[in-house]
């Protein structure tokens, strides 16, 4: 990673919940309550201090979530980016339900008619580093990453990120379920803290 692109990237944030076995979701990618009252408190503070959440198509698909500030209504409404190299998520998302704004990066060429609201960039080079080379060129200067497991790999592995939260709930997934890293994810990140949330852990830590 050269100086120029590490200058010239936003502050990234990771943050996932998990099984206490490592799963992120169910078989399949299936949606699982892993999160309590307590973190999903402190995951809107993370949205409303953020300029853009980031997530893959894939979480958009199976998880269909809003990625909206829910319960701190002075807070202004985050930037949702969606990485869909293929573009295969629909209009009927509920990312765009309120009609706040959407960056949808695809290497597809497409006529989308998604709305004023969704811009479209058509990009060859879907790498980490370019993607966040062109968020910053658009302003964007914090970013939290909430998913899904290979977007994050993606991000553990490139070494593109400033800290990362993991919440650790109090269940645990049958074998098959979606691990939180996928492929051959390796790194090594200095621990800041570990404590109790709820009946939950949350782990903070940090690159080298």
């Amino acid at each position: 990673m050269s100086i120029e692109v590490w200058k010239m990237r936003p502050e990234v944030t990771i943050n996932v919940a998990q099984s206490l076995n490592g799963y992120i979701s169910g078989k399949g990618g299936k949606r699982v309550s892993i999160s309590n009252a307590e973190d999903a408190a402190r995951v809107d503070t993370l949205r409303a201090e953020s300029d853009a959440i980031l997530v893959g198509a894939n979480t958009v698909i199976l998880d269909n979530p809003t990625l909206r500030v829910r319960n701190l209504p002075a807070a202004r409404q985050p930037i949702r980016v969606v990485l869909d190299s293929k573009f295969r998520i629909k209009p009927g998302s509920s990312i765009f339900e309120d009609g706040h704004e959407v960056i949808i990066f695809t290497s597809r060429s497409t006529d989308h008619g998604f709305g004023k609201s969704v811009k479209i960039i058509r990009e060859d080079d879907l790498g980490i580093a370019n993607i966040l080379a062109r968020l910053h060129d658009t302003g964007i200067r914090k970013v939290l990453v909430e998913g899904g497991s290979n977007v994050i790999s993606q991000f553990v592995e490139t070494g593109l990120f400033d800290r990362f939260f993991v919440f650790i709930g109090n269940i645990i997934l049958p074998a098959g379920s979606t691990p939180l890293f996928q492929g051959k994810t390796a790194a090594s990140l200095s621990f800041e803290f570990v404590s109790t949330l709820g009946d939950g852990i949350l782990i903070k830590l940090f690159k080298h």
